[in-house]
């Protein structure tokens, strides 16, 4: 009766802290499934610049929201800088400056598999020619606004 008592424990410790080292004993092992929220990332000339980064067919991509809260026609300029999650590097989008013009008080937002501002949508697969790259936030970088006719 001993032996068995004693093996049982043993087993649930090594059970216990096999599990441990996985960080799986009291936190659910599977990951969010749940669309994440925009963050305001800046904002210049009354146009605010959002990202999100959630799924897209099955494959991690960011998603950009440009709000301009203008009365009138804009267009904006910007770069993208991402932050590499692993390492903690600053990637620049190797597509270069991006623009893209937005109607008064209107929001150019990326969706997955829409048809418009395909611009603000990037899987991870697109950050960087050389390998995919697990993007933990981005940056807008020299961003410009200016009314357009």
């Amino acid at each position: 009766m001993k032996k068995l008592i004693l093996t049982s424990t043993v087993v649930s410790l090594i059970f216990i802290l096999g599990n441990m080292s996985s960080g799986s004993v009291f936190a659910s092992s599977s990951p969010s499934t749940g669309p994440s929220e925009w963050v305001l990332q800046t904002t210049n000339a009354h146009v605010e610049f959002y990202y999100k980064i959630d799924d897209c067919n099955g494959e991690k991509a960011v998603y950009l929201k440009i709000v301009n809260k203008n009365n009138y026609k804009i267009s904006v300029k910007w770069e993208e800088v991402y932050v590499e999650k692993k390492s903690g590097a600053n990637i620049k989008n190797f597509s270069g400056q991006k623009e893209l013009t937005i109607a008064a008080n209107t929001t150019a937002e990326a969706k997955c598999n829409g048809k418009d501002y395909v611009e603000c949508l990037i899987p991870f697969s697109m950050v960087s020619p050389t390998a995919i790259v697990e993007v933990q936030s981005l940056e807008f970088k020299n961003v410009s606004v200016t009314v357009s006719q």
